[in-house]
């Protein structure tokens, strides 16, 4: 068994050299001390090949690695899946809004692969049956779709309509399985539902959700986290009933819901709990017993991110990068041991790691995000696309 990770903060002798320098945090995100930019330079180049070069280099292992191993497991299931579809959707086209030039006939691919599972089982969804995976599958299908810029349709009119009406008793949008990390948090089925309903509810959905939306924000205020996974995706499932009530308020000419003021000052509050969990490596774990790793450490600081509570070179963050640019492995990807019992027929979809390789294709896709945040990867315009070498089936 792996013993506690050490905890102690790392912060204290980087304050030192952010007073030395002169520089604090302007407004925005919260004030954490800043490094001079020498100071950043050498915190991405200390014990580690991780210069700017070096990170856009290795994004863009990553990139080509995704876009193959997603590219072959339509080969071999129908099924939509977490792990291949729409994780990396999320993940390519994060890359490709910082420049990456990015294969867009793969993408079309999933998304197309996205949609045919969903139309397959839509007389399912229309009757609340739902599918495999239930809430997980189809939050997180539409997250891909979301992700690609997919507009609403029909089709999605449906899966929200079975989201609205699922477990309704319920004030959360409750797991379907026993998965972990990406599909044991009630947190995390909670927030995919919720980004869905911001995204693409209209209409009749559009009246109806408010109840579950009620319900979902006393839940998140109310229950506590328990690991890494519940606590980044309570402070996300936050972060979307902020921007429903602030575009239903917009949408109504009225001001700002004063309650978003305190859900502001919760997510603040849990954000700053979740930076004190960083561990002297400068990662984060997926629990207090286990060691970092390259998924926690992801979803952490894209989330700290993206809530704009950290900015990409903040110390807390070039500590996570580092910890990333030492465990990436030369193929392009970032391995995380599964805790889930396999239920499957076990078959290689061109993602190193063998039986691991679920979970390690989802860590890859947060840490090369995370990546990502600290440099331009290329000065080519987004719009103009590769077209990868492997072969995509078509839908």
């Amino acid at each position: 068994m792996n013993s506690q990770p050490d905890r102690k903060p790392f912060t204290s002798h980087l304050v030192v050299l952010a007073l030395l320098g002169g520089i604090l945090a302007s407004s925005g995100a919260r004030s954490y001390p800043q490094l001079p930019e020498s100071e950043q330079k050498k915190l991405l180049t200390a014990d580690t090949d991780s210069s700017p070069e070096q990170i856009r280099k290795a994004v863009e292992k990553s990139i080509q690695l995704l876009e193959k191993s997603s590219a072959e497991y339509l080969k071999h299931r129908e099924c939509f899946s977490c792990h291949h579809q729409a994780m990396p959707i999320v993940a390519l086209k994060f890359l490709q809004g910082r420049g990456a030039t990015i294969d867009q006939a793969n993408i079309t691919a999933q998304v197309n692969h996205t949609r045919q599972h969903l139309l397959k089982n839509q007389t399912q969804l229309e009757q609340g049956k739902g599918i495999g995976g239930q809430v997980d599958s189809a939050g997180y299908a539409l997250w891909g779709l979301i992700s690609a810029d997919h507009s609403a349709d029909d089709l999605t009119d449906v899966v929200v309509s079975y989201l609205i009406a699922r477990q309704p008793k319920l004030s959360y949008w409750k797991k379907s399985g026993q998965r972990p990390p990406s599909e044991a948090s009630h947190f995390t089925t909670t927030f995919v539902a919720l980004q869905a309903l911001s995204k693409y509810a209209r209409g009749k959905n559009k009246q109806t959700m408010w109840n579950r939306i009620s319900s979902a924000e006393k839940w998140l205020k109310t229950e506590k986290p328990r690991d890494t996974e519940d606590r980044v995706f309570l402070l996300r499932g936050l972060r979307s009933i902020q921007r429903l009530k602030k575009a239903d308020s917009k949408q109504k000419g009225l001001e700002d819901d004063a309650n978003n003021s305190k859900i502001k000052e919760l997510i603040s509050q849990q954000a700053a709990l979740l930076v004190d969990q960083q561990h002297e490596d400068g990662g984060w774990s997926q629990t207090e017993k286990m060691q970092s790793d390259a998924y926690a450490t992801g979803t952490v600081l894209m989330t700290l991110i993206e809530l704009e509570h950290l900015r990409p070179h903040d110390p807390v963050v070039l500590k996570g990068i580092q910890f990333l640019m030492k465990t990436r492995k030369p193929d392009g990807s970032w391995y995380v041991k599964s805790r889930s019992d396999p239920f499957q027929e076990y078959f290689e979809t061109g993602f190193p790691h063998q039986t691991d390789q679920f979970i390690s294709i989802s860590a890859t896709c947060w840490a090369a995000m995370a990546l990502g945040t600290q440099i331009p990867l290329s000065k080519k315009s987004p719009a103009k696309n590769h077209k990868s070498k492997s072969q995509v089936k078509k839908s």
